[in-house]
């Protein structure tokens, strides 16, 4: 039997979209269903996330990994316009 995989948490700063691959792939590797899915990524949902999540999102969503991970990845995903995206680019070719 494998060891638990230690994962850091999510507070709402870090990228949500690489947070929740790594998350996923974790939970692919570890034959994770749904239930197991949502024991583990509940405790990790810290300060801005975590206020989101247990304050503002209903306990029907809290209890369903698939409608907590949509709701979250639309509050904290990252938007890429154009401009943003030119922006970037712009900084890294000053550096």
């Amino acid at each position: 039997m494998r060891a638990e995989p230690k994962f850091p948490q999510f507070s709402g700063t870090e990228n949500w979209g690489v947070w929740i691959a790594k998350f996923e792939a974790i939970a692919d590797r570890y034959h994770w269903g749904p239930d197991e899915k949502l024991d583990n990524i509940l405790p990790k949902l810290e300060g801005l996330a975590g206020e989101f999540a247990f304050t503002q999102l209903p306990p029907h969503v809290i209890n369903n990994y698939d409608l907590l991970v949509a709701e979250m990845t639309n509050r904290f995903r990252m938007i890429e316009t154009a401009q943003s995206y030119a922006a970037r680019l712009n900084r890294r070719v000053q550096r």
